[in-house]
């Protein structure tokens, strides 16, 4: 990606931008002209990726302080500023106010959302069998994550209400996708939010 602008105060600026973000963690930020007076140039810093990413100049480690890193210089078109926002997945929590999805977790890699498709799952396992072993961390997986599931029995009660059932259920490994890419692989069913299993 490519900026070329002029500035309120008359000064022209030009910068490079190459990345293959979100599916790389790094991004690198280049002047492609010679400035002549400093400018601030202020990249965000996303909350999810609080206490983890990196920003430095030149090879040189700016600090972070805050949700945005501010950084003034006469850029030359010799420097380097580069931004590292990792994207190992994690489970992200819903606030317990929302009834829809409580006892649930959704898995973010980066800026993704993740979906569970029943295509990854075994032949007769769909996802509403299934809850998310959270003591297990989510490990990166081909673009998406990898986590523990626990495969419970069909329900053989009435729908839809009747008394508790337990079961520690099967654990399986499975991967989830980035949301956006559901549904290319035939008719399927997804499921972002996951339950998650209960130990006892």
């Amino acid at each position: 990606m490519e900026l070329d602008t002029t500035l309120s105060g008359g000064q022209r600026v030009a910068f490079r931008v190459s990345t293959r973000y979100p599916f790389d963690e790094r991004i690198t930020i280049t002047p492609t002209r010679d400035l002549a007076a400093p400018i601030t140039l202020t990249l965000r810093i996303p909350a999810w990726a609080a206490g983890s990413a990196s920003v430095t100049v030149n090879g040189q480690e700016v600090p972070i302080t805050g949700a945005t890193v501010a950084v003034t210089r006469a850029f030359q078109n010799i420097d380097a500023i580069e931004l590292i926002l990792p994207l190992e997945p994690r489970f992200t929590w819903p606030h317990p106010s929302v009834d829809a999805v409580r006892g649930q977790v959704a898995v973010e890699s980066g800026p993704l959302v993740l979906a569970l498709e029943d295509v990854d799952l075994p032949d007769g396992i769909t996802v509403d069998r299934v809850t998310v072993d959270t003591e297990v961390d989510p490990v990166s997986r081909g673009g998406g994550a990898r986590v523990r599931l626990r495969v419970h029995p069909a329900s053989a009660r009435d729908w839809p209400f009747g008394q508790a059932e337990t079961s520690t259920g099967e654990p399986l490994q499975a991967d989830l996708i980035p949301y956006f890419r559901w549904a290319n692989r035939g008719p399927s069913t997804m499921r972002v939010w996951l339950p998650t299993s209960q130990r006892g």
